[in-house]
């Protein structure tokens, strides 16, 4: 397939609030904030990991494996 040009949006899947609150619940999913500690403390999903984008490389070691991740932004 062909490559995306940088700066373009990936084509990622999305996921609707129930939906994902459902698969939290049921532990079938890791969640990651990719926001900065300032945004993750004012406000979060509970149980949601915060990996802030720009330490997504040093830190990958810190998601779990054997279950999808969702990572939110907003």
């Amino acid at each position: 397939p062909p490559r995306q040009a940088q700066g373009e949006p990936a084509d990622v899947p999305r996921m609707s609030i129930e939906d994902l609150r459902a698969k939290l619940n049921r532990g079938e999913v890791t969640v990651v904030d990719v926001r900065d500690n300032a945004s993750y403390q004012r406000d979060h999903i509970p149980g949601a990991l915060n990996i802030p984008m720009a330490s997504t490389q040093s830190m990958i070691d810190l998601i779990p494996k054997g279950k999808p991740v969702v990572t939110y932004c907003t």
